[in-house]
């Protein structure tokens, strides 16, 4: 048995606001990944922040999906006009 099959669904309910404000697992490691990277580039004299050094994830899907709706987009206007 699993200790979540034993929590009450309002402590699971906590867990998920402090995920919230303090992220568990791959995003966390992602922002100390950042940070390390930063520093040591820093220390070298870059001029670079934490957020240049954060993966990008999400961002990066929606940009795809953003491109491929503007094509779309652009074939229906193409069939609309006849052209």
């Amino acid at each position: 048995m699993y200790e979540l099959d034993l929590m009450p669904a309002s402590e699971l309910y906590l867990w998920l606001a402090y995920d919230q404000i303090s992220p568990i697992g791959d995003e966390r490691g992602d922002i100390h990944s950042a940070q390390v990277a930063s520093a040591v580039l820093q220390s070298q004299g870059a001029k670079i922040t934490l957020n240049d050094m954060l993966l990008q994830w999400k961002q990066t899907e929606k940009d795809e999906n953003q491109e491929a709706h503007d094509f779309f987009k652009s074939i229906q206007k193409v069939q609309k006009n006849g052209r």
